[in-house]
């Protein structure tokens, strides 16, 4: 058990990333669908999955980018899974359906500060880069070059591939709770729709 009731959870959620650290919800080894279905013992009301997955879509919507910062999220990335997952459990033929399928995956595109810094680096060095080796004047492309390699170009990459890794993750999670068919990395029962 994790050990927090309703409360807890809703005030935890509530200094969102932003402000005050929340304490850990479970042991952080622990994977995904164990803690979620650890919490949804609990369970949310209907107007708090609406309240959390509306704020959750606001930022989507003004994020519009591909990464954002972890902070931009109204609520803690496990609160607003588990508003989703829930939601998508008790109206699995909502028309709403695949854009919640869709914001759950991208919650993994709202990553830590640092991580966050190294993409925007890159991207911008990137952008520089390329005008500069544009040019065609091969000091500028030497200079384009070092400027890359300064720029944690392979850090970047790793981050990206994180990225899309636990994207795909919660892909399988919600190709597991509608088919009911497991994959290695899915315990083998999953709040009841065991396999």
């Amino acid at each position: 058990m994790i050990g927090l009731d309703e409360r807890s959870i809703g005030s935890a959620s509530e200094q969102g990333s932003a402000g005050n650290p929340s304490p850990p919800l479970t042991n952080p080894d622990e994977n995904l669908i164990e803690r979620y279905s650890r919490m949804l013992c609990k369970g949310l009301s209907s107007d708090r999955r609406l309240e959390i997955i509306s704020a959750y879509l606001g930022t989507l919507d003004r994020v519009g980018s591909a990464v954002a910062l972890e902070s931009d999220l109204p609520y803690e990335k496990d609160l607003i899974g588990l508003a989703i997952l829930e939601e998508l459990l008790e109206s699995p033929d909502s028309e709403l359906r695949s854009h919640l399928e869709i914001a759950y995956i991208q919650l993994e595109s709202f990553i830590p500060y640092d991580d966050f810094k190294v993409l925007d680096d890159f991207k911008n060095a990137s952008l520089v880069a390329r005008q500069m080796a544009d040019t065609g004047d091969p000091a500028s492309i030497i200079s384009s070059v070092q400027m890359m390699r300064r720029v944690q170009g392979d850090l970047a990459v790793s981050i990206q591939e994180q990225i899309s890794r636990k994207m795909k993750k919660r892909q399988a999670q919600l190709k597991t709770l509608y088919g009911g068919t497991c994959t290695e990395s899915i315990p083998d029962c999953w709040w009841g729709l065991c396999c």
